[in-house]
């Protein structure tokens, strides 16, 4: 069964504003992905560095094939703040703490 795995910046503000952008970017996947396999089930949050870390493990998911959206703020610049992947594949998400 397949997993959403989000990935929130830890440079953000406070956790409130974590937790804000996490939400975001599941409901970005959600909206961009209609027929997503994931049925609500289970939901983990990571912490990655910065924006150019984040970009930097999109570009890892796209060569590993998994599927992802990310999230653009844009209060924030429009900075990429987070990113919501589909996956029962963890091995790439396993080096990341959780939120």
């Amino acid at each position: 069964m397949n997993k959403l795995y989000t990935i929130v910046r830890k440079d953000l503000k406070g956790h409130g504003q974590r937790a804000v952008q996490a939400a975001h970017s599941v409901a970005e996947y959600l909206l961009k992905n209609p027929n997503t396999t994931w049925d609500n089930g289970t939901i983990v949050l990571l912490t990655i560095w910065d924006e150019e870390s984040l970009v930097d493990f999109g570009e890892l998911l796209t060569s590993k094939g998994i599927n992802f959206e990310m999230f653009r703020e844009p209060d924030l610049d429009n900075q990429f703040t987070a990113l919501t992947a589909e996956s029962d594949f963890r091995v790439p998400f396993c080096g990341l703490k959780l939120l």
